[in-house]
């Protein structure tokens, strides 16, 4: 099997006061919902593109069990198939934590693979904790 990259990312999402948990939910196909207090906070969601700019789309399913939503994602491009494994879960009170993985069954000529996270309005300036292949930062959010 031919790696196209293993990336692991921890997001932990603090609000500063006290408040209802995060819940998470499958929104069909690649999309993954955060919500909090009843409104839509984070999304989650991936794209595919080949060779040539050419839309290799993407099909599979997220799934929520207990307020952890994990989904399986696959995209043909060429002779690879690409594979997107995630999972969003809830460590503690007020923290999301999503992880997520990327591989492929054999080399090819990927152009883009896009795995977005975006966020609401209520988090702007909160801080966020990033970790990533052993890296840890903490950043104010900006959405400007």
């Amino acid at each position: 099997m031919t790696c196209l990259g293993i990336v692991v990312s921890l997001l932990s999402c603090r609000l500063a006061t006290a408040s209802p948990p995060f819940t998470s939910y499958a929104s069909g196909g690649p999309r993954v919902v955060v919500a909090h207090a009843g409104q839509d906070y984070l999304r989650f969601g991936a794209a595919v593109w080949g060779p040539n700019w050419s839309w290799a789309g993407i099909e599979g399913d997220t799934r929520a069990e207990s307020g952890i939503v994990t989904g399986t994602l696959t995209a043909k491009v060429g002779r690879a198939t690409l594979r997107l494994d995630f999972r969003a879960t809830p460590p503690a009170p007020r923290q999301l934590e999503l992880q997520y993985a990327l591989r492929a069954d054999a080399g090819t000529d990927l152009t883009l693979f896009i795995a977005e996270l975006a966020v609401g309005k209520t988090f702007e300036g909160r801080d966020i904790i990033i970790e990533s292949a052993d890296q840890r930062s903490k950043a104010p959010l900006s959405l400007g």
